[in-house]
């Protein structure tokens, strides 16, 4: 694959940083795009790209079980696999139930996971700011689109108006924060670059697109390439690794989008891959969180 071929020339985190650099550059003709003026061809494409980059991480994770010795048999593989399944389908149940509980702990959670892209890098405490910009930048640029996103996610206008609020403030305190904490910690050109990047794409690309470029093409292929060194497995074995989880996911998610459609194309699309997310995020990061701080994580060491 072509990013295996970048990072034989660099570091695998500075090959990644790379890939992003062109993602962004890719997007940058969508700039202007605003968020009623996508077409459902222009959803369903970056739909497809959360499928064809982004889940493919997390369908790693029965694999990242057996590696912790949590999947032993076919009988543990099952009870897995039903876990799995039941934790995410308790996030779905809350978010159609308490969509604000919903969307706020899905905000939470997924700050915290974006943290660990730097883990090991940068001091804890530093990550876990830049994984709240990550979160919150989108607002502090783009407020108005990113509460129209939050209403198309089953949130009522007054109450995606607070939590944009919030966001707001949380993204110019996090920043504050991030540049302080950066004069104080010697990082990497490479590692600035993709924070000042980072920090460019939230104001110049839509929130959606910033979300798709950013998971899909940082936090994604970071992740995989991670698991890929840990498994032992190249990238092309890690993506076939992953195909039986992927397609068990996309068939629960089309019949959830069969049974729960408004008739709202772009909305519904939308609406499910968000809530998809969330519901997948719970036990994948409970998961990965057992794997970072599993003894064999910590003999291999962090991605660097």
């Amino acid at each position: 694959m072509g990013l295996e071929n970048v990072t034989r020339r660099f570091s695998p985190r500075e090959g990644i940083t790379l890939g992003f650099v062109l993602a962004c550059l890719a997007a940058s003709p969508l700039a202007l795009t605003q968020l009623g003026n996508l077409s459902t061809l222009q959803i369903a494409a970056m739909a497809s790209l959360v499928i064809l980059f982004g889940l493919p991480h997390g369908a790693l994770d029965v694999e990242l079980a057996r590696k912790m010795n949590l999947v032993v048999s076919i009988k543990t593989a099952l009870i897995f696999l039903i876990v799995y399944i039941l934790l995410a389908a308790l996030g779905i149940a809350l978010w159609l139930a308490v969509p604000t509980i919903g969307l706020s702990i899905f905000l939470l959670i997924s700050a915290y996971h974006f943290s660990d892209d730097w883990s090991g890098i940068l001091p804890r405490w530093l990550c876990l700011v830049i994984g709240s910009i990550v979160i919150c930048m989108p607002a502090v640029f783009h407020g108005e689109t990113v509460s129209e996103i939050f209403q198309w996610l089953l949130i009522s206008e007054a109450q995606a108006a607070i939590i944009v609020s919030i966001l707001y403030y949380c993204g110019l305190a996090g920043s504050v924060l991030l540049v302080t904490g950066l004069i104080f910690n010697r990082s990497s050109p490479m590692l600035l670059l993709e924070i000042a990047l980072l920090w460019a794409v939230a104001a110049l690309l839509s929130p959606l697109l910033f979300f798709i470029v950013y998971f899909c093409f940082l936090h994604s292929m970071r992740h995989l390439i991670d698991c890929s060194q840990k498994l032992e497995y190249s990238l092309r074995q890690c993506y076939i690794k992953s195909l039986p989880i992927l397609a068990l996911t996309l068939v629960i998610a089309l019949c959830g989008y069969y049974f729960f459609n408004s008739g709202k194309v772009n909305q519904d699309i939308l609406r499910w891959v968000f809530i998809g997310l969330f519901a997948l995020t719970i036990p994948h990061i409970c998961l990965i969180t057992l794997w970072y701080r599993s003894s064999i994580y910590r003999r291999q060491g962090r991605l660097r």
